[in-house]
């Protein structure tokens, strides 16, 4: 996910990652990736987003990439890039189904740099703001990978597309 990123040209990044989970390698290979611990992953998912925020300043725009979905690739950042102008987000889609990563503007960004109650979820919290889906030839925006059934199904869902 680091190498696709640097390939778009994404200059500043920051991981957020639970406090418990060793970097130390990828800190040696990615020496200008800033590494954020989050000593409260049971906040939620906002709270880590919150963490990575505070840590950029004066950004127009800030992509939102979930480890869980590491399928993205430089033309789908480029495509959501492009678009950044037309809503408040900006979300890939496909088959009609909003995907990851998305795209938020400074106002979104303002938004979520204030605490949150722990129930609410981004999508609840988006809901404000307006949003353009942005269509992709590819499925891989919907990917979901949180087990290792969920990876094995995948590897062999792409060795099955290979074979054809």
């Amino acid at each position: 996910i680091l190498h696709i990123y640097q390939q778009a040209g994404i200059e500043k990044i920051v991981v957020v990652k639970f406090a418990g989970i060793e970097t130390k390698l990828l800190k040696e290979n990615f020496p200008d990736v800033l590494f954020i611990e989050n000593h409260q992953p049971e906040k939620g998912k906002l709270h880590s987003l919150r963490l990575g925020l505070q840590a950029i300043h004066h950004q127009q725009y800030c992509f939102i990439q979930t480890i869980d979905n590491p399928l993205v690739n430089a033309a789908l950042l480029n495509q959501l890039y492009k678009s950044r102008h037309k809503a408040h987000y900006i979300s890939p889609a496909w088959g009609g189904k909003g995907g990851h990563p998305i795209l938020i503007s400074a106002p979104v960004m303002e938004h979520f740099q204030h605490p949150l109650p722990d129930d609410r979820n981004l999508h609840d919290e988006l809901q404000g703001f307006s949003r353009e889906r942005v269509e992709t030839n590819t499925s891989d925006c919907l990917a979901n990978i949180n087990t290792v059934a969920d990876y094995d199904a995948f590897i062999h869902s792409q060795m099955m597309t290979t074979a054809r």
